[in-house]
């Protein structure tokens, strides 16, 4: 049987506010665009999609992958737009994903919101990594700029990963499609090698560089 990779992406647009006919006529939100062409550019089998914004644990796009040569995963990508509670998927993934617009002003709030949620109502342990997309580097506003948006994510006390990525709908968007590979692996070796020390819940563990040696030894899931 394939491991099983959970992954839940939180959807910052919060869809579930808006009206039924708002919904039909709106485009795409950045995380079904993104993982739309993650798999347009992968061999996958058994893709199934599930819509349930009632229940998160039913809403989510699930698929067999090669995390590595001859290693076939099933990864299921579950997706969140309503946080006023905590549902029972908020415990038992093994990583969270944030896509954040960085050229977009709305989303510096949306984020600092979100980052409230998840220390009230998610697995402390659980890891996040916040994708901050860009289309132009001249447009990204203050609040993302590294330094900023790592000392206030630094003072939250929570585990995450800060990376800025280019993302253009219109292009092949080859190191998105990279980085997101690199992303998927490290949380699956992660869970294949869960160690049994716990990071205490007031310590806090940025990471620029996916490269790092030193984030070996400190994500613990």
């Amino acid at each position: 049987m394939n491991t099983k990779l959970k992954i839940l992406f939180f959807d910052l647009n919060n869809q579930q506010e808006k009206k039924e006919e708002e919904k039909e006529n709106e485009l795409k939100s950045l995380n079904e665009i993104i993982i739309d062409k993650f798999i347009d550019e992968h061999f996958i089998t058994e893709k199934k999609i599930n819509k349930d914004n009632e229940k998160p644990e039913n809403n989510f796009i699930s698929f067999n992958y090669d995390i590595q040569p001859k290693n076939n995963i099933n990864i299921i990508l579950y997706n969140l737009n309503s946080f006023n509670k905590t549902y029972s998927i908020n415990l038992i993934v093994d990583a969270f994903f944030i896509i954040v617009d960085i050229e977009n002003k709305n989303y510096y709030d949306k984020l600092i919101n979100l980052i409230s949620y998840i220390k009230d109502n998610c697995a402390n342990e659980i890891k996040s990594y916040i994708l901050g997309i860009y289309k132009n580097k001249n447009n990204i506003i203050n609040e993302f700029q590294n330094d900023f948006i790592k000392t206030i994510l630094d003072k939250k006390k929570f585990l995450y990963n800060y990376q800025l990525v280019f993302f253009d709908k219109d292009d092949k968007n080859k190191n998105l499609i990279e980085l997101l590979e690199d992303l998927f692996l490290k949380v699956y070796k992660n869970k294949k090698n869960i160690k049994l020390t716990k990071i205490p819940k007031s310590e806090t563990i940025s990471y620029e560089n996916l490269n790092d040696d030193n984030t070996k030894s400190c994500e613990i899931f």
